[in-house]
């Protein structure tokens, strides 16, 4: 079917997605990502006919062939008619401003939400301690590198502490207006894993990822923090996969609920 990549059909199909809303998501965004195609998925997830069947109308063999620009502006207007109502926030006019005086407003913006963030996430797990105001700046360093073989053991967080480490590292080393999608890519794709499995539980299929998978290796792989969030999460590597063998319904909640949280405000 034209624009539909089979090769991120089935890393779709492998996340779990069925094959109609696969199928939609790639045709309507001509395939141009695996990011575009997952976003596309979250934006029109409550739509009443999300899983009907891709419908398009056949061409008549005699007819002459399209042209690939006029397969391209079929697509647009197929597209402009599924999409009945337009977000409000779809298109924002800006004004111009100096780059430095831009630069400063987006510097603040970063600030505020990194503020925001960590205090809906601290909320979520119950709080951190106060007491020494640097210990959580330094845990964090310390899980974002690689910690030397020499070093003293360390008291093994909970799986909740891990969960937001491993968020504020995915927000901190990926904010928007320098890695523009990326953090939001990755907390969609995380969001996508845990809630298959908080809604198929018995379904093996969604308790495995494969390592080779073109979005697994995309945004997890890929984006520091990501891997570690699932690993919280209670995902282990087994040959070629990452596999989830005992489900924590509880963890896999309250992960789904940080995730929630961070998406509102990227």
């Amino acid at each position: 079917m034209e624009f539909i990549n089979q090769d991120y059909l089935q890393s779709l199909l492998e996340m779990g997605f069925s094959r109609a809303i696969a199928e939609k998501s790639l045709y309507f965004t001509q395939s141009s990502s695996l990011e575009n195609s997952i976003d596309w998925i979250h934006e029109h997830q409550n739509d009443q006919d999300i899983e009907e069947e891709l419908q398009i109308p056949s061409i008549n063999d005699n007819s002459p062939k399209m042209t690939k620009q006029e397969a391209i502006m079929k697509a647009r207007e197929i597209k402009s008619k599924f999409i009945s109502q337009p977000k409000s926030t779809q298109f924002i006019q800006v004004k111009r401003e100096p780059n430095s005086q831009r630069a400063q407003k987006l510097n603040a913006t970063e600030q505020e939400q990194k503020r925001v963030l960590e205090e809906r996430i601290k909320k979520l797990k119950g709080g951190q301690s106060q007491a020494n105001p640097t210990a959580e700046s330094t845990t964090l360093i310390i899980d974002a590198q690689t910690i030397p073989s020499d070093s003293p053991p360390m008291i093994e967080k909970s799986p909740k502490d891990r969960m937001y480490l491993a968020l504020k590292t995915i927000v901190t080393l990926y904010p928007s207006h320098r890695h523009t999608g990326i953090a939001i890519s990755t907390i969609n794709t995380l969001k996508t894993y845990l809630s298959n499995i908080m809604s198929n539980p018995l379904d093996n299929k969604f308790h495995r990822i494969r390592i080779q998978n073109k979005s697994f290796q995309e945004k997890i792989i890929k984006v520091q923090g990501a891997l570690n969030f699932l690993k919280a999460v209670g995902f282990v590597e087994e040959d070629d996969y990452y596999v989830l063998k005992n489900i924590g319904v509880y963890i896999l909640a309250e992960g789904i609920k940080m995730l929630n949280e961070a998406t509102e405000i990227l």
